[in-house]
């Protein structure tokens, strides 16, 4: 227990759990509240969903449609981080005013934006500075943790949060063991419950683990960037896929079908040629 003074001078004890989750939310609504982002975007409904997206975050945003604009609003102030669209409509294209950006502030960090999978332009960009990359079009879930990721690495630190998922190895077990998300290759629905498998570090075959939770509820308590659902039964770690086609994902030896209806989703979450 943590001991406060109230108001009334009397003293209050809280539940030491309470304070901690209290001060990471206080840190990380500091940390967000703190970053300024700058959004080109000539799409406006795209631009405005965008900013909709971040403004619930609390991050300070400045928007923009064209690169003259966009240059404008850097001469007050530089952005912490700056989400791109490629194709902007304009003589000038998001690279090439990402180059401009650069040459003045080389420490921003760029988010680029494109419906584009074309290798060519990825190279482009890979030329001029270090980017991040999103396919249009994407989940505000998606959206954040990348903006958190880019601003977490341009300040020298990823923001804090859960690494491993905790849960009982066995019915019988009393405490829950941690199982990290990178350990972690899918989920299969069983149910009312689903099975995770994973792989132990220095392992070389998959183990099983039945959750008491189904798959839509344990999903939704795994990193997004990194987790999807690709089959009404399966949900998978794309860091884990070691090849795949169109109805298959090959993760180990274990084949896992792919449903027609979310090959565009896992399609944004593969970098291929």
């Amino acid at each position: 227990m943590i001991r406060t003074r109230g108001s009334d001078g009397e003293d209050i004890l809280y539940p030491k759990i309470v304070v901690t989750k209290f001060y990471f939310w206080y840190k990380l609504k500091q940390f967000s509240m703190s970053a300024k982002i700058l959004v080109v975007e000539d799409n406006l409904l795209t631009l405005e969903n965008i900013v909709f997206a971040l403004e619930t975050e609390d991050y300070s945003i400045e928007k923009a449609s064209s690169p003259e604009q966009a240059l404008t609003l850097l001469s007050p102030g530089a952005p912490d981080l700056i989400l791109m669209d490629i194709d902007l409509n304009s003589d000038m294209d998001g690279i090439e005013l990402a180059a401009k950006i650069h040459k003045k502030h080389p420490d921003i960090p760029i988010i680029y934006l494109t419906d584009k999978k074309d290798g060519r332009i990825v190279d482009r960009a890979r030329n001029i500075h270090h980017a991040y990359y999103m396919t249009k079009p994407f989940e505000d879930a998606i959206l954040l943790s990348q903006v958190e990721l880019a601003l977490g690495q341009s300040a020298g630190t990823v923001k804090a949060g859960p690494q491993s998922l905790f849960v009982r190895m066995k019915a019988t077990d009393s405490y829950k063991t941690a199982i990290p998300f990178d350990q972690i290759c899918y989920l299969q629905a069983q149910r009312v419950y689903c099975d995770l498998y994973y792989l132990p570090e220095g392992e070389k075959a998959l183990k099983k683990l039945e959750l008491s939770l189904n798959m839509s509820d344990t999903l939704k308590k795994l990193p997004a960037d990194r987790f999807i659902q690709v089959h009404r039964s399966y949900c998978i770690n794309v860091t884990r896929i070691n090849a795949y086609d169109n109805r298959d994902i090959i993760i180990k030896d274990r084949a896992i079908p792919v449903s027609k209806s979310f090959r565009a989703k896992l399609s944004e979450y593969i970098n291929q040629v």
